[in-house]
């Protein structure tokens, strides 16, 4: 009896390790989201005064980490990009939220937006971005906010 209770006790580590392991593979970006995120980071940042690079996968809470690595000092800003796992079944997230608030960025509008097709809502207020709204947003069917 104590043997098959120890039997049961690893069968359920295992269980809960596989299912960890599935959970963490899972909250990996869209490989072409991944890479619409380097192409905005470079679009936003034409002068080269700012440094923004974008983590790969869907945090805990939803997120996908924006990571500024240089700045002007004292440069207060609002970031949000939230993403989904479980809008659709092909075993990745997906962006759903993309905020850039605050930043001061200089630039065009990111026509690669529209290779986040999750996306319902784009906001880069405060910044020192031009020219008009790129027609390649014109296919981002989930959009619902800019």
């Amino acid at each position: 009896m104590l043997m098959m209770f120890q039997l049961c006790q690893v069968m359920v580590i295992l269980i809960s390790f596989s299912s960890s392991i599935t959970l963490l593979a899972s909250a990996q970006l869209h490989p072409g989201e991944v890479e619409a995120l380097r192409q905005i980071g470079k679009k936003v940042n034409e002068d080269g005064q700012l440094s923004l690079n974008f983590d790969d996968r869907c945090q805990q809470k939803g997120v996908v980490k924006a990571v500024l690595t240089s700045a002007p000092p004292n440069l207060e800003r609002n970031d949000t990009i939230e993403c989904n796992c479980n809008i659709t079944d092909d075993n990745y997230c997906h962006i759903t939220l993309f905020l850039l608030k605050d930043y001061s960025l200089p630039g065009r509008l990111p026509p690669e937006l529209a290779n986040l097709t999750y996306v319902q809502k784009i906001d880069f207020t405060r910044n020192y971005l031009f020219g008009t709204i790129p027609v390649e947003w014109a296919s981002m069917k989930n959009l619902s906010f800019m």
